[in-house]
């Protein structure tokens, strides 16, 4: 969901390194690299209020919690990990100390969040279901131009991995900090409300892609320690479902599609790796509901990205560098048949309207044979929200956008 080695964004990242005594992480943060799992821990993600798409950063809710030797803090400032987090003194919403401390504490730089493994969940992920058509020939409303609903001003940088959550009519989406020079893109989960605009929900999490998972939970890639993790959105609590395959790392986990019976697919691309070694091909993979991790294929240098599942959940689209392919998916879950649906486009990231309408986050709409129906403009990634299900919400560099279009669509 993200791509990287283009000189010009390499040069807008150098120039963005500028880290002041209020940065978080200290002046020597060009040069610090993950050390791996343990050592000493990331400062809680932090449940946050305010900000908007007018500008200004959000306000975060008490100070940041310190960690002594490894364990992730819970967004509440619960439990600590191994080694006891010490919480900083300090009132409302800490000062970082210029010596790069996180919370009143020395900090060491970035390291891994610890690798907690899930354990099941008793329900099943939720089925999103299509109104009853018909449906109109052509998804794009001709008239219809893009809203621009948040950009830098709101501290959006590079968005990523949107979706809608149809209880309080709320998008999330993920946001990377551009001034991580080191390449492990950190960054925030965030969420836009009408009226409202952007505004921080957890901090320093390193999200990518995201999906409904069941009770409530997404499951998402988490760049920063290498994982698909599930987050429990009451807690701010992450819990890993893959970190390894065959006794080696997990390169990115990058982009999700969760199936209603618990079927799991996402990509792992060698994006976002910094000085981390890579040390498997970049694959797709599938988790089964019995939770067993396989491979369902490599890609080599071919960048797997963007995943998305039709309506019926009986096909599977995969985003690759130069093409998108799409897979039969069996009863079980199982993947087979895999063809090309469009090739000659390097696609981001997609979404998939109640007809089977393939949006690219290159700016174009497939029609389920794979013809062009029609052009917008496009982005990182999308997901179809508001009440009736017909904005499209468009995520992209410095900008999260949204248009209205004539089908309704998944909300992922």
């Amino acid at each position: 969901m993200f791509r990287l080695g283009s000189l010009s964004r390499i040069l807008v990242f150098v120039a963005l390194v500028g880290v002041t005594a209020l940065g978080g992480c200290g002046d020597d943060a060009a040069r610090r690299s993950f050390s791996g799992t343990g050592g000493s821990g990331p400062p809680a993600p932090s449940l946050a209020s305010g900000g908007s798409a007018s500008g200004g950063a959000p306000a975060v809710t008490g100070g940041a919690v310190g960690v002594a030797s490894g364990g992730e803090t819970s967004a509440t400032g619960g439990d600590t990990g191994s080694g006891g987090g010490v919480p900083a003194a300090g009132g409302s919403g800490g000062a970082i100390s210029n010596l790069g401390g996180m919370g009143g504490q020395s900090d060491p730089g970035p390291t891994e969040p610890p690798i907690v493994p899930c354990e099941p969940l008793s329900q099943l992920p939720p089925r999103h279901e299509c109104p009853i058509g018909p449906f109109p020939a052509l998804p794009l409303i001709l008239e219809e131009e893009e809203v621009i609903l948040c950009t830098h001003s709101a501290n959006v940088e590079w968005a990523e991995g949107p979706i809608w959550r149809a209880g309080d009519n709320t998008l999330l989406f993920s946001n990377f900090d551009e001034t991580d020079v080191e390449g492990f893109f950190n960054g925030s989960l965030m969420t836009y409300q009408e009226g409202e605009g952007c505004g921080d929900l957890f901090t320093e999490v390193g999200t990518n892609g995201l999906a409904w998972g069941p009770m409530g939970t997404l499951i998402l890639g988490r760049q920063t320690n290498r994982t698909l993790s599930r987050l429990d959105l009451e807690t701010g609590e992450f819990c890993s479902l893959a970190d390894s395959f065959e006794g080696r790392r997990l390169s990115s986990p990058n982009d999700v599609a969760v199936r209603s019976d618990g079927n799991i697919y996402f990509t792992d691309p060698a994006w976002n790796l910094g000085d981390r070694e890579e040390e498997l091909p970049q694959s797709l993979y599938r988790i089964a509901p019995n939770g067993e991790l396989s491979v369902i294929s490599v890609y080599e240098e071919m960048r797997p990205n963007g995943v998305s599942l039709s309506p019926d959940e009986s096909l599977l689209y995969v985003a690759l560098l130069g093409a998108i392919v799409v897979f039969d998916v069996d009863e079980a879950g199982a993947l087979s048949g895999e063809r090309d649906f469009v090739t000659g486009i390097s696609v981001d990231g997609m979404a998939v309207d109640c007809v089977g309408n393939v949006y690219a986050s290159t700016g174009q709409v497939y029609s389920p044979e794979g013809e062009l129906l029609g052009e917008f403009w496009g982005g990182t990634n999308m997901a179809f929200g508001g009440p009736d299900g017909q904005t499209l919400f468009i995520t992209g560099h410095r900008r999260l956008t949204s248009l209205r279009v004539a089908i309704p669509g998944l909300p992922y």
